[in-house]
């Protein structure tokens, strides 16, 4: 071993040691290039510098030396001292310009969203806030020299789409008071949001419907993978403007607040428990929060507080990880699995298939069906079509599976077609049989969204056929674009409104109004309890009706006039119930 001292001054810390490993070429000796360490001591004047050279030259297996006492070495394989401070210095840069770029528009988004849509789900001010929305991610696409409207290839023919679909849903946000609608609404904006900003951010060339979800999924958890990200880069842009803080004060002032915050869940509960237990321990803690004066919405305040927050991490966390680092999410490959397996499984599936596609076209189509004694064609039609609708879907699950997970086979194909084509006749099974329901007993919301589910994944099944025979073929942009146009097409229809015109006109021809259903329910029942203030404007062509559902809508009017009056939730349809409603009683 060979000892060098080199004088370097006066030292006030310890410096990371570093040492380097070089294999060399095929051929020459297994030897190790000697490492350097640079080890500083904090009480001395002088500097170690140790070179170690080949161990097996040294006469020794020691691959590292042995600190000295009152050495700290820490070691950092493959980084000099000098490549390691560019590193710190290219991050700390990194890090001044996100908060820069991002800073100032993730708080004003945060901001408009928490105004909008904290504790309102159906109000007037989701338009704005998506207006709002997009005005912010152009100026965040500008801070990093892109456009909202176009790609990383340059092409904005789905960017326009995105817009115009999120603006829609955002419209019938505040158009409908049906409540399923307001939450697929909610979910449709969600996912097509993440979408848009993996399009604008992402090569997706050759991603198909397993990729998509994984790449939303991956944008989902950014802002918890990175939660340190802005606190950090707020604190190198604060050090940047020489606002340093005292590491010790901030340190305590860190701990104090993380106190505090653990304290307050925990106090609730205890304090909870300890003046139920006592009586004059209650009075004493009302007495002092009488002091304290804390505000009646407490509550809300904090709630206001954390979804600012979460909604400025994402919009801060989002943009920054994808102009990085991009997705961990590769292209379209076929598997790696014998596609033998699929091939036996899928076809002994087929087979049953088959005789049940069989049975379907013979019997149930044909008409020539022996059922039962007491066994009615509604009831029959009743007990199959949820099942065939969840049968269906596990077919396009099963197609898109073995598609992603074996390898490439003509046969695998065209078993997975057998099986497309009698998953097309179960979805017309399923809907002549729902036809046949509605038919003989009345229309519900559940019943039309069943028939309505079932066009949709009748066209996703044909997209998923024909990308299995064209490698080309966006099956993930067909299935998103028809799936949003045909539910926009849907919500805006308003169907709460035409199925109570079509219940009430079947009680007037066939006086069916008390009669029950396999489900318990009857006609007039569902209309005046079960639909959403949607069909007010069509049960107003019939008083008895409209009066019965204003009687159950009494116990309802106080939230109207606590939440809904209020104008940040000003919701069309509701106005409009109301003001029937309330010519009904004058």
């Amino acid at each position: 071993m060979e000892n060098s001292l080199e004088n370097m001054g006066q030292q006030d810390s310890v410096q990371a040691p570093t040492y380097n490993t070089q294999q060399l070429s095929h051929g020459q000796q297994n030897s190790v290039q000697a490492p350097t360490y640079t080890i500083q001591q904090t009480n001395t004047q002088n500097t170690q510098q140790v070179n170690i050279q080949n161990p097996q030259q040294a006469g020794t297996t020691q691959a590292r030396p042995q600190a000295a006492p009152g050495f700290v070495p820490t070691y950092r394989q493959g980084v000099s001292p000098e490549q390691y401070n560019q590193m710190r210095e290219a991050k700390r840069i990194h890090s001044i310009e996100s908060i820069r770029k991002y800073g100032l528009l993730a708080f004003l988004f945060a901001l408009i969203h928490t105004v909008c849509l904290y504790r309102n789900t159906s109000g007037i001010t989701y338009p704005f806030y998506m207006i709002g929305a997009f005005i912010i991610m152009h100026f965040i696409r500008r801070a990093d020299g892109l456009s909202i409207m176009r790609n990383r290839h340059g092409k904005m023919g789905l960017s326009l789409f995105y817009m115009i679909s999120l603006f829609a849903l955002s419209i019938s946000k505040c158009t409908t008071a049906n409540e399923f609608l307001l939450g697929v609404d909610g979910l449709a904006i969600t996912l097509l949001l993440f979408s848009f900003v993996i399009y604008l951010y992402i090569d997706t060339t050759g991603w198909d419907i397993s990729s998509w979800f994984l790449g939303i999924i991956s944008t989902m958890v950014i802002p918890f993978e990175t939660v340190g990200d802005p606190i950090s880069d707020l604190s190198a842009w604060s050090n940047a403007r020489g606002d340093r803080v005292n590491v010790k004060r901030r340190n305590t002032i860190l701990g104090v607040l993380i106190g505090i915050a653990i304290s307050i869940p925990l106090l609730y509960v205890v304090l909870s428990l300890l003046s139920e237990a006592d009586i004059v321990f209650k009075k004493i803690l009302d007495v002092i929060f009488d002091v304290l004066i804390l505000p009646d919405n407490i509550w809300d305040l904090v709630g206001i507080l954390l979804f600012f927050i979460a909604t400025f991490w994402v919009v801060y966390t989002v943009p920054k990880r994808l102009m990085l680092k991009g997705l961990p999410v590769k292209a379209y490959r076929h598997g790696k699995f014998n596609p033998v397996i699929a091939i036996t499984f899928t076809s002994i599936t087929a087979f049953f298939y088959l005789i049940f596609s069989v049975v379907q076209i013979v019997y149930l189509f044909a008409g020539k069906m022996t059922l039962p004694e007491n066994y009615t064609y509604a009831e029959y039609a009743h007990e199959g079509f949820y099942q065939l609708l969840v049968v269906s879907v596990i077919n396009l699950c099963l197609v898109v599976i073995c598609q992603k997970c074996f390898k490439e086979s003509i046969v695998l194909k065209i078993v997975l077609t057998v099986i497309a084509l009698c998953t097309y006749i179960m979805m017309i099974s399923s809907a002549s049989r729902m036809f046949m329901y509605i038919a003989v007993y009345h229309l519900t919301f559940l019943r039309v969204l069943v028939l309505w589910f079932l066009a949709v994944i009748f066209l996703w099944l044909t997209y998923l056929v024909v990308g299995m025979y064209v490698d080309a073929f966006p099956v993930y942009t067909a299935c998103v674009i028809t799936a949003t146009i045909m539910y926009v097409v849907f919500a805006f229809a308003h169907p709460d409104y035409f199925i109570a015109k079509y219940d009430m006109a079947t009680m007037t021809t066939t006086n069916i109004g008390g009669k029950m259903d396999r489900e318990g329910g009857s006609v007039k029942g569902y209309l005046t309890r079960e639909i959403s203030m949607d069909a007010v404007p069509a049960l107003a062509q019939d008083k008895e009706l409209l009066q019965e559902y204003s009687t159950h809508m009494d116990s309802e009017a106080g939230e109207y006039e606590k939440y809904y009056k209020e104008a940040r939730r000003f919701n069309f349809s509701r106005y409009i119930a109301k003001k029937y409603i309330s010519a009904l009683e004058n």
